[in-house]
């Protein structure tokens, strides 16, 4: 807000001042004596100071002009979906790793390590795999044994019930709206879905903008939950409906049993864990762990595109009783958002060739890399 400052006589004469130069919508916003320059002030006149100003555009004008230029932009992105051909996965590697020499005493805990493991649970897939792994292991084998043992770890999340009410829920700071506008997304433009969100509040209110300019854009509506509202019901509709949760320390273990009681006699519920990927390894499980206090339907992991390393979400498996159910990355809506897979977290290596449980093949050519060089490259 830019100000200007009057200065008058009186105040009809500082009012004709500001309706002149700003016109009649300014406003005032101070006023106070002051003694004039010149003969006047050293005759002991005084004289009034005004500091005026123009308003700011009312806030409704600046959201409609916001709602437009999404409206826009979801315009452009739908036409460019409609567009897209159907995905076509490409096609595994032909030829198998080659079989390059024995592994040594230790390279397969090494190898679980590098790959983002923590050193416990490397050792302790190790350990399990002891009596599994041939006496003279190669490093091929090596690589289908790794995945043999991720499997194992591997858990398929419950399925997801379309008339359930989805709580979504995690600390502050994890990414949990931009996150549901992508799932909205997803069920509405891609899947032809009717949806409907409440915003919750907790112990400060839910105040996203976000969740309802996109919600607007998508046709999807939104209510306000607040902390003394019931619930609603998900048996009364045939929509998806989601519910917004305000971010939860993950350490407030009262808040989280207050959270779970109040949504305990609501019909069927579905928990979905957000956390983000950005945070380090030992953070990740410590609030995997307290959240899993609630029933958790899965865990949605966001901010992959800034670790691009996703080896060490292996230690959620590992170390907790969760699943992990979709994967997103980057501000942009729709943006990336897909369900998570084995492959997913990877390395490429270990998921690119079927191949891998098959007997040794025949001596590829000359001039081929090397199974142990290209997990050296990743």
């Amino acid at each position: 807000m830019q100000t200007r400052t009057f200065q008058a006589r009186n105040a009809q004469e500082a009012v004709a001042q500001i309706r002149n130069t700003l016109g009649p919508q300014a406003v005032v916003l101070q006023v106070r004596k002051v003694r004039p320059s010149g003969w006047a002030g050293w005759l002991g006149r005084t004289a009034i100071e005004v500091v005026a100003a123009l308003p700011e555009p009312e806030p409704a004008q600046a959201t409609r002009e916001a709602l437009e230029e999404l409206k826009r932009e979801l315009a452009g992105l739908r036409a460019i979906v409609e567009r897209q051909p159907p995905f076509t996965p490409a096609a595994a590697p032909s030829t198998p790793p080659e079989d390059d020499g024995p592994v040594e005493p230790g390279e397969l805990t090494d190898f679980l390590r590098r790959l983002g493991l923590l050193p416990q649970f490397a050792r302790s897939l190790a350990l399990s795999a002891a009596g599994a792994a041939p006496a003279a292991m190669n490093r091929r084998q090596m690589l289908a044994l790794v995945q043999s043992l991720l499997q194992q770890q591997w858990r398929v999340p419950p399925p997801l019930q379309p008339h359930a009410l989805h709580l979504l829920v995690g600390p502050p700071g994890v990414g949990k709206t931009t996150a549901l506008c992508k799932w909205l997304a997803r069920l509405v433009l891609r899947e032809n879905q009717s949806a409907r969100v409440w915003c919750a509040d907790g112990e400060r209110p839910n105040l996203s903008e976000t969740l309802r300019l996109h919600a607007e854009l998508l046709g999807v509506p939104v209510a306000r939950l607040g902390g003394h509202t019931p619930p609603p019901n998900p048996s009364a509709s045939a929509t998806w409906q989601f519910v917004d949760l305000p971010g939860i320390p993950w350490q407030n273990t009262a808040a989280l049993e207050a959270l779970q009681q109040r949504f305990a006699a609501c019909g069927p519920v579905q928990w979905h864990l957000v956390l983000s990927a950005a945070y380090d390894t030992s953070l990740l499980l410590q609030q995997a762990r307290a959240f899993a206090a609630l029933p958790l339907a899965g865990i949605l992991v966001t901010h992959i595109d800034e670790q691009p390393a996703l080896g060490r979400l292996w230690n959620l498996l590992c170390g907790t009783n969760c699943s992990v159910r979709f994967l997103a990355g980057g501000q942009n809506i729709p943006g990336d958002f897909s369900p998570a897979t084995p492959a997913a977290l990877g390395p490429p290596i270990l998921w690119a060739d079927s191949a891998l449980f098959d007997p040794p093949p025949a001596p590829v050519a000359a001039g081929k890399a090397s199974a142990m060089q290209t997990v050296a490259d990743w």
